[in-house]
C-alpha cells in the first residue's frame, strides 16, 4: 500500500474476489487515441480518449489493433 501511495495509486479493493490492487492514474489521460498502443491504459472505442487509470475493472469496449473488442476486467 505505501508503494502504491508513492506511485501518486489508490490501493483499494476490486472485484467479486474482493482483491486488493494499486490503481495509477495514467499519464496520458483523456488523451485523443486511435488504438491502445497509443495509451499507457486502453484506448475507449465510443470516446476515443485513453484510460484515466489503469487497471480498470469492469467491462469496456476498446481499440485495439484497428478492431473494437471488450475486454472485461474482474
Amino acid at each position: 500500500a505505501e508503494q502504491c501511495t508513492k506511485q501518486k495509486g489508490r490501493f483499494v479493493q476490486r472485484g467479486e474476489g474482493g482483491t486488493y490492487t494499486c490503481v495509477t492514474p495514467t499519464r496520458d489521460a483523456n488523451k485523443r487515441c486511435d488504438d491502445s498502443s497509443d495509451c499507457d491504459g486502453i484506448c475507449f472505442a465510443k470516446s476515443r480518449t485513453c484510460a484515466p487509470v489503469t487497471p480498470l475493472f469492469g467491462c469496456y469496449d476498446a481499440l485495439e489493433n484497428g478492431r473494437v473488442v471488450n475486454i472485461c476486467t474482474e
